[in-house]
């Protein structure tokens, strides 16, 4: 059954709806963290692993940003349903 383009989700918009990248993207950042805060609390990395780790976090922005780019200048995108429900809420209510 299709949902109506106003029940899609963004993901659903960017053809992500069914996707595992979100996963793999989302264990990626795990990873991440991980290294840099071993980088953080290790007495003294390696240079090596230092720009591996820079290296890998600019690989993983290209991929979220690569998403979809208009999704990412979307200031408001996380507000979306909530400005929605809140329009309803004032259309609903009618003039003052």
């Amino acid at each position: 059954m299709l949902r109506s383009s106003a029940e899609n989700s963004p993901l659903d918009e960017v053809g992500l709806g069914d996707s595992s990248l979100l996963q793999r993207l989302g264990d990626e950042v795990n990873r991440l963290w991980e290294l840099f805060n071993n980088g953080l609390h290790r007495d003294r990395p390696s240079r090596k692993d230092v720009e591996a780790t820079f290296r890998d976090l600019v690989l993983w922005l290209t991929k979220a940003i690569q998403i979809s780019p208009p999704y990412a200048r979307k200031i408001y995108l996380a507000y979306t349903e909530d400005m929605r429900d809140l329009a309803r809420k004032v259309i609903e209510a009618g003039p003052l």
